[in-house]
């Protein structure tokens, strides 16, 4: 197995490891890993003069995207920041070329499965000792595990809770690793709810619907997901006021929260009237915001217009964020790379046999983001986008790797390479 792997590949397997080791864990983990990678690249592609082909339809549209904010850019409130923050999206697709470039095998599926809970497992258990020993971490008794908030823990937990209960129907994962994932996927369940994000537990039960659409043989399984999620609500409403309260806010429209959020989403619509073909720029809501467009009601502000980055960076949207940042051009480019993805996973989806089709736990994960993202701005966050990315090429290369076509394929097009 892994000493039939050339020098690089092994390089390249052991960079994903720790990518998927540090995707839940840590940042600067990740960041050291995109690192080596590149330069294991660089130095396959210097010595070799050539490297494994990548998906000529994905760098298509990922062209395309960075090409749609790079003219936004141009006409951005800030143009050197928006180019810098372009460098930094771009950056974050490295994990997916890494994955469908170099993971090849049934075994390095199982391999990636069980690091990828591995990582959960211990994020969830920090996450579990921050509430249980009431650890106020300036979101009140909401825990953060190893992330910047309570809400990046919910969309890592989104991600995490499909991921790992396909994985463990996989055939090549053995009786205690299977149980292993199924308790990571439970654990990771449990802690989406005491993450108290609202917009969460919404996307949990909007995934749960997209999942029991998909193929009537998978209906039972998302009512059980459905009716856990409410269950276990009712329960922590019973017993903890905290949680009756935070139930109750979510149909609330004078909760500060939800009001707050009503009055950034008008101020972005103000924003787009403004700048409806470019947007302000790349990053720049944040400025645009707290400097001229945040509504006199607003209660929630920056210390003062000059320190505008003390305030909201985001409208708590996504599709909010990229019109207003981006325009026409920003919102095309952002439908056109999810929406891109999103056909191939549903192709992938069709073409597959499996009881536990990659195709549809990629579906799910998307959907999760998007859903979440409807109140909360999350597919601009690094952690999360690594994370994404990171999956988004593992699973769109797993049917290959399981049928043991994945080095087969590698192989036929690198005879065609030049050099």
């Amino acid at each position: 197995m892994w000493k039939e792997l050339n020098m690089y590949d092994r390089w390249m397997f052991g960079i994903l490891l720790l990518l998927t080791a540090a995707s839940n864990t840590s940042t600067g983990g990740a960041s050291i890993g995109i690192c080596l990678g590149i330069l294991v690249m660089l130095v396959q592609g210097i010595r070799q003069r050539r490297l494994p082909p990548m998906d000529k339809g994905i760098g298509i549209v990922i062209g395309i995207h960075t090409l749609l904010w790079a003219v936004s850019s141009c006409f951005s409130l800030d143009p050197a920041h928006s180019f810098r923050e372009l460098w930094a999206v771009t950056y974050r697709f490295l994990p997916l070329c890494f994955a469908m470039m170099y993971l090849r095998e049934r075994w390095q599926l199982r391999w990636i499965w069980l690091v990828f809970a591995l990582s959960v497992f211990v994020d969830d258990a920090k996450a579990l000792w921050q509430y249980a020993t009431f650890q106020d971490l300036g979101w009140g008794h909401r825990p953060t595990g190893f992330n910047h908030s309570p809400t990046f823990l919910a969309s890592h937990m989104l991600m995490a809770i499909p991921v790992l209960f396909f994985a463990a129907g996989r055939e090549y994962m053995k009786p205690r690793e299977k149980t292993f994932l199924l308790v990571t996927a439970v654990f990771a369940f449990f802690l989406l709810i005491l993450s108290g994000t609202r917009g969460g537990w919404l996307a949990f039960l909007g995934t749960a619907v997209i999942y029991a659409l998909c193929d009537k043989n998978y209906r039972k399984r998302a009512f059980v997901a459905v009716s856990s999620l409410l269950v276990v609500l009712f329960l922590a409403a019973l017993a903890l006021p905290s949680f009756q309260a935070r139930l109750l806010t979510m149909t609330d429209p004078s909760y500060q929260s939800n009001s707050e959020r009503i009055l950034m989403w008008q101020s972005a619509a103000d924003i787009i009237g403004d700048y409806p073909v470019t947007g302000v720029g790349l990053d720049e809501f944040g400025f645009a915001y707290n400097t001229k467009y945040i509504s006199p009601l607003a209660r929630e502000r920056a210390e003062s217009p000059e320190k505008y980055w003390t305030g909201h960076g985001h409208p708590h949207n996504n599709f909010l964020k990229m019109f207003s940042e981006g325009g026409i051009l920003g919102l095309s480019a952002f439908l056109l790379l999810h929406g891109y993805f999103l056909w191939r996973y549903i192709r992938l989806w069709r073409q597959e046999r499996h009881a536990f089709p990659y195709g549809l736990m990629a579906i799910l994960v998307l959907t999760a983001l998007v859903l979440e993202g409807m109140t909360d701005t999350n597919m601009n966050q690094v952690p999360i986008m690594r994370e994404y990315w990171l999956l988004a090429g593992i699973l769109l290369v797993a049917g290959a790797a399981e049928t043991g076509e994945g080095g087969k394929l590698h192989a036929g097009k690198q005879e065609k390479a030049p050099g």
